[in-house]
């Protein structure tokens, strides 16, 4: 079983300063799940609403967490 790990000083770093406590729920959740699903760290945009919102993910972006990427088609 795949692990996604979050390191001790999270709570405090710059980037999840910036992104917020709603998008770091949503980093987290969609880490667990691209560990489950063995997608190397890709999240499709469709299922972002389950654990967020688009604009927490917008803030993802922003703050450097996430970048916009697509997969064989899908985004």
């Amino acid at each position: 079983m795949p692990w996604f790990k979050v390191d001790d000083q999270l709570h405090d770093h710059r980037k999840a300063r910036i992104a917020g406590p709603a998008a770091m729920g949503l980093w987290v959740c969609a880490g667990s799940w691209s560990m489950s699903a063995h997608t190397d760290g890709f999240i499709p945009l469709s299922l972002v609403a389950r654990w967020g919102t688009k604009k927490d993910a917008e803030r993802l972006v922003r703050a450097g967490l996430w970048s916009h990427y697509e997969k064989d088609g899908e985004e």
